[in-house]
């Protein structure tokens, strides 16, 4: 146990919003994977320095374990000034008597393995929300013609979600997530597909060289708003799955390998955003577009005859009002997508901290 040290801390030397509570099962699960912490908790003045508003805090150094040179378990290294101060080899539990006290599947052996599940449970409700979120925006998409496509990307998501939202199930289990990875390649095979859909739907709009009518042009841009939230819900759907890879593999995929296929697709959104622009600068600069002012110059013969006259006494004449819906529209797709890549960091990589208080444990973030 003395890979990892156990401390008592004032409840107002932690803020509140550093403490993420984990579920109330955890403090069996932490007690088996660090006996010292029962141990603790058992003496009569540690009990006392709880009630006292204090909360019992267990430092897992995840970052300093590496493999023992025997091959048949886990050296743990305490370092000072980057030297070696103190080492421990851990072996693997018992599994029979672990699997009496622990839940079905997956028996938490050793601090690494406590620390990757608090961590896991952790990210992985920030995920489902996300999801959520992205759902709900799905939801909010006025699409009368292609309602085939949000109905895949729904499907898609709920069935992240449905992987999500069982963390604890999963990140106990190597059986379930082993599953649970497998099936997130499928899904992100499946989203890449569905965005591959939406792109070529979008660069079938903005590639043709023939200039079109106002009137025609001002109803593709309502289709392309359409398709551009298709595609930016697509991209937020793959960095969730991204992350949700990164969590469920417990540092076995690295960050770039598990965003590899979402950074791919998000470059490849920006390269058409590009085009579009392209397409909108075409239009403004033949109809005159002026979005300050929501017009456009009038266009054919006769129009054009009549306009000028009329210009003379007065300019607006010269020109066809535009909707303000319109105006943002053609506004917010002649700028390239902002949405950028902000990867996961590597949290199996860090020191991971537990805090315990009133019979609740916590994941202390920085």
């Amino acid at each position: 146990n003395q890979l990892v040290p156990i401390d008592y801390v004032q409840e107002n030397e932690i803020k509140p919003e550093n403490l993420q509570l984990l579920p109330t099962e955890m403090l069996h699960a932490v007690v088996r994977a660090i006996p010292r912490v029962g141990q603790e908790l058992q003496k009569q003045n540690a009990l006392a320095k709880l009630e006292n508003a204090k909360f019992l805090v267990a430092n897992i150094p995840f970052d300093k374990l590496a493999k023992a040179k025997d091959g048949e378990g886990v050296r743990g290294l305490v370092l000072k000034n980057n030297k070696i101060a103190e080492h421990a080899i851990f072996k693997q539990a018992d599994m029979n008597a672990v699997l009496a006290d622990l839940r079905k599947g997956q028996a938490l052996s050793n601090a690494m393995a406590i620390a990757a599940e608090a961590v896991g449970m952790y990210y992985m409700a920030e995920i489902d929300d996300k999801l959520s979120e992205i759902n709900l925006n799905i939801s909010k998409i006025e699409d009368f013609q292609d309602s085939e496509l949000k109905s895949k990307i729904s499907s898609i998501i709920s069935r992240a979600k449905h992987i999500s939202t069982f963390s604890s199930e999963t990140m106990q289990n190597d059986g379930e997530r082993y599953r649970d990875l497998s099936t997130l390649s499928d899904l992100e095979g499946k989203a890449i597909q569905v965005l591959d859909q939406v792109n070529i739907m979008l660069t079938k709009i903005f590639e043709k060289q023939v200039l079109l009518d106002f009137l025609t042009y001002e109803q593709q841009t309502k289709e392309v708003n359409i398709l551009l939230n298709y595609q930016i819900a697509l991209l937020k759907v793959l960095e969730e799955i991204s992350r949700l890879n990164y969590v469920l593999s417990k540092g076995e995929k690295s960050v770039p390998k598990a965003y590899s296929q979402f950074e791919a697709q998000l470059e490849r959104s920006k390269n058409l955003s590009l085009g579009l622009k392209n397409w909108h600068g075409k239009h403004i600069k033949e109809y005159q577009i002026d979005l300050e002012h929501g017009r456009y110059r009038k266009v054919g013969l006769i129009d054009e005859v009549v306009a000028n006259v009329k210009g003379i006494f007065n300019d607006d004449w010269r020109y066809e009002k535009i909707t303000n819906s319109h105006v943002k529209l053609i506004a917010i797709q002649s700028k390239e997508i902002k949405q950028t890549s902000s990867p996961i960091k590597g949290i199996y990589a860090d020191d991971i901290k537990l805090a315990i208080k009133d019979s609740q444990v916590y994941l202390l973030t920085d």
